[in-house]
């Protein structure tokens, strides 16, 4: 059997539960807040703010599991980068 004394995989392991856990919990939160309030009215949820609120609870998930200052700047580029794209698709 194998044993990690140097705890490095422990770490390693850590960082793609961290991800796939903080999108899906924030995605969730999300979605169900936008069901909550257009009355479970699937065709009216926005995928593009599902999406982006999945984008920002991955880098949440990336903030926890590396540290407040990786994760910070990842998660200030992403919503950058998202604020952008949502301008760009509307024409401003």
């Amino acid at each position: 059997m194998y044993v990690d004394r140097s705890g490095h995989f422990g770490i390693l392991a850590t960082l793609p539960i961290s991800l796939v856990a903080g999108n899906i919990v924030c995605s969730s939160i999300n979605l169900g807040k936008q069901l909550i309030t257009n009355k479970f009215d699937v065709s009216e949820v926005n995928m593009w703010d599902v999406g982006a609120t999945a984008l920002s609870g991955t880098a949440t998930g990336l903030r926890l599991a590396l540290g407040a200052v990786v994760g910070g700047v990842v998660k200030g580029s992403i919503a950058v980068i998202g604020q952008l794209s949502v301008f760009n698709l509307l024409g401003y």
